[in-house]
């Protein structure tokens, strides 16, 4: 039996890591064939020491000492190329504050239920959870558990890197992030990550930017404005500033590793599987490197020749060097033979992908991946921790079917048993009106709530026996049902959260992570929601909440909502704008609700900052007909 550690000597270690910190640099570049520390024997002293203490840990620290412990022991463990040990770390750092939760609404449901047998257990499984005491053991079973989950998803992680703060915090500037990439289903290859620098560009601050924005944007929005130009002025430069900085995201923080945000194609075109022919054929055919390259190295190549339509010639130069560690003949002719195919490769942006499942720190969930310009086009869901993921996943498996959680209707004019709550406030009349038109038309069959909070009742009947729960309103209308309450709810509705930063990661102070009422919801075993990480404007969600509707859920109404006219609307008429093209007088259909979304968010442009802030957390939903 281990001697118990003290706490007071647990946290002085970790100050005494701090400061060994100055003394250990990222391994950036992995040319650089020095050790990356300047000194090797405290770094291995100190790695040693973090596993005699990681079975004990977990009882001697609270949650964000767990975070910073866990960041730590990554940054060692990838100074010291322990790239297993690294990426156990990494996983377990993220959505502790959650896991906690579900733990404990668990185990209050499991004595209810021995004190009183009428009582069910409710909640997610925190079972799924598990994933070992020490890193070999966490490596170990996520092995286990990737091979279980479906090989039409791409899961990516992305991970604040560690900072000198006492606690972690939301980030005030730009910093160094991790990618990890945990490749899915039966056949996939082991999980790999890299360490990503924050950008050299000092001129300009991505996170400041984009903080400063949204710090401004409720106040922005809210102020009454002389003339509507200058409104409509204000919208545009916030358009703009968001567009820059996701710019700046992709090209300067991300730079040719944006890649890896990019699934792999469900049927790949013949450009992306002659590129793949190639790359093994020059493998096999370099003498010196046979034998020689890893499995990693492979498919980073691989990635790089199938997404280098996606890349100028500068990255692809840079990436393959960086994979093939530094300048080489194999190099040379892998880079050649990408570049000289790029004339055909707009085929590569035409295909369809399968799911990306992206899994964000908490402390950087405000930064819009999903806006990314490589990933307008493809179906993307977030999560807080892969722990999530598989309980999630280990709730629905019976029902996920290539990768999507099936829902059936009867026939292509059901859109299933749904309700809505509209305007509980009682002051977004606009609103209101525009709603009730269009759920008339479109949704008949749904009933709802206009102008009237619902009781509590009402609400937990609307999760635990509908398919569908919109609301369209201030908020998340947490208020009128309390998180406390929805945990103890089993959900069975996919929540429709039309309102300001209704997913938005809130910042609790004190010693806790950012929270966002998706942990609720999921807790309560919700499969997914939509829903908002900042403020938006009443039309904007409108519009949005139509095109997404219309794009998702099948109708018998004959009218083509995408182009409809908002004033005509505002006043309860049903009308296209004068200006629609002939060819744009049609309905699309996506029976998948993350391509749905996507599709929803492209109509938006002029809405850019609605666009942008609409996402989904929770699993991949596909609507299925029976008939």
């Amino acid at each position: 039996m281990t001697e118990k550690i003290d706490p007071v000597l647990l946290k002085g270690s970790l100050k005494a890591f701090e400061r060994l910190k100055d003394q250990i640099q990222p391994n950036w570049r992995k040319e650089n064939k020095e050790n990356p520390c300047k000194d090797d024997i405290p770094v291995k002293s100190f790695s040693k020491q973090l596993d005699e203490y990681n079975q004990q840990i977990k009882i001697a620290l609270d949650n964000n000492e767990l975070i910073t412990f866990h960041k730590l022991s990554a940054l060692v463990a990838g100074n010291l190329n322990d790239e297993p040990k690294a990426i156990s770390h990494l996983v377990e750092s993220q959505g502790l504050h959650h896991r906690t939760q579900v733990r404990y609404r668990y185990i209050k449901s499991e004595i209810k239920k021995n004190n009183d047998q009428n009582q069910s257990v409710y909640g997610l499984d925190p079972s799924h959870f598990d994933l070992g005491l020490d890193s070999k053991e966490t490596y170990d079973k996520l092995l286990l558990k990737l091979k279980q989950l479906p090989s039409e998803w791409y899961m990516l992680q992305v991970t604040k890197a560690y900072d000198k703060s006492e606690y972690p915090t939301s980030p005030s500037t730009t910093h160094p992030i991790h990618l990890v990439v945990l490749p899915t289903g039966k056949n996939a290859i082991p999980p790999f990550t890299l360490l990503l620098p924050k950008p050299k560009n000092n001129n300009y601050d991505i996170v400041s930017s984009i903080k400063t924005l949204l710090d401004n944007n409720k106040k922005d929005l809210s102020r009454s404005y002389t003339y509507k130009q200058q409104y409509w002025q204000m919208r545009f430069r916030q358009n703009e500033t968001m567009k820059t900085a996701i710019d700046e995201i992709e090209k300067n923080w991300l730079r040719e590793w944006r890649i890896l945000f990019i699934a792999d194609p469900i049927e790949p075109s013949y450009t992306t599987k002659d590129l793949l022919q190639i790359i093994d054929k020059l493998i096999i055919d370099d003498k010196k490197i046979n034998g020689n390259i890893t499995i990693k190295q492979i498919w980073l190549l691989k990635k790089i020749a199938s997404c280098s339509s996606y890349l100028n010639k500068e990255e692809i130069d840079r990436a393959v060097t960086w994979v093939l560690n530094g300048p080489s003949k194999l190099c040379k002719n892998i880079i050649y033979s990408i570049i000289g195919k790029t004339k055909f490769s707009s085929a590569i942006e035409t295909e369809i992908r399968k799911t990306l499942v992206l899994i964000v720190d908490e402390f950087i969930d405000y930064l819009p991946f999903e806006s990314m310009s490589i990933l307008i086009k493809n179906p993307v869901t977030r999560f807080s921790c892969f722990h999530m993921v598989y309980a999630l996943f280990k709730e629905y498996e019976k029902s996920i079917i290539n990768g999507c959680l099936e829902i059936k209707l009867d026939d292509c004019t059901d859109n299933g048993l749904g309700t809505f709550v509209v305007n509980p406030s009682g002051d977004l009349e606009k609103m209101e009106k525009r709603m009730k038109v269009f759920i008339d038309d479109w949704l008949p069959n749904w009933d709802g709530i206009y102008h009237a909070p619902p009781t509590t009742q009402q609400f937990i009947d609307a999760l635990s026996n509908y398919t569908f729960f919109m609301y369209n309103g201030h908020g998340s209308g947490m208020n009128y049902l309390p998180r406390d309450t929805i945990e103890k709810t089993r959900a069975k509705a996919i929540p429709l959260l039309f309102g300001c930063s209704s997913l938005k990661m809130l910042n609790n102070g004190g010693k806790f992570p950012p929270i966002s009422l998706a942990n609720q919801y999921l807790t309560a075993c919700s499969p997914c929601i939509l829903g908002m990480i900042w403020e938006i404007t009443d039309l904007a969600a409108d519009k949005l909440t139509v095109n997404f509707i219309t794009n998702f859920l099948p109708s018998k109404s004959k009218n083509v909502w995408k182009n409809i006219d908002d004033d005509k609307w505002s006043k309860g008429l049903i009308e296209n704008e004068k200006s629609c093209k002939l060819n744009d007088i049609c309905q699309t259909r996506e029976n998948e609700m993350l391509r749905a979304i996507s599709l929803a968010k492209n109509y938006s442009k002029r809405q850019y900052m609605t666009a942008v802030a609409t996402i989904v957390r929770g699993l991949p939903v596909r609507i299925c007909h029976n008939k």
